[in-house]
C-alpha cells in the first residue's frame, strides 16, 4: 500500500482506506475486514485518493485528484460513477 493521508471510514462492517499522495498516479481505495485486516477489494484510480471516502444506500463515494469523484459498490468494489471536469478533487 503506498502512504496514505485519506482518513478511514468505518462503514457496514468494512473498513475503506485510501492511498496515495500527490505524484501517486496508479493509487486505489482499499476495503479491508477491521478486524482481521485482511482486503475485500481494491478500486484503482490514475490518481491519488487523498480525501476521506463517505458511505451513503450502499455505494461508497471517494475523490481522486485529477480523476475526479468515485462511486463504488460498498460490498463488491464495482465502479458505479465517475464524475469528472476540469477541477482537482481532494
Amino acid at each position: 500500500m503506498l502512504p496514505a493521508a485519506s482518513a478511514p471510514l468505518l462503514a457496514g462492517g468494512r473498513l475503506f482506506v485510501g492511498e496515495g499522495m500527490h505524484d501517486s498516479p496508479r493509487s486505489h481505495l482499499r476495503c479491508l475486514d477491521p478486524a482481521t485486516g485482511r482486503p475485500h477489494w481494491a478500486f484503482a484510480t490514475g490518481d491519488h485518493v487523498e480525501g476521506g471516502p463517505a458511505e451513503a444506500g450502499g455505494l461508497v463515494v471517494f475523490p481522486a485528484g485529477n480523476d475526479g469523484l468515485y462511486a463504488a459498490d460498498a460490498a463488491t468494489g464495482a465502479r458505479a460513477w465517475n464524475f469528472r471536469a476540469e477541477l482537482h478533487v481532494d
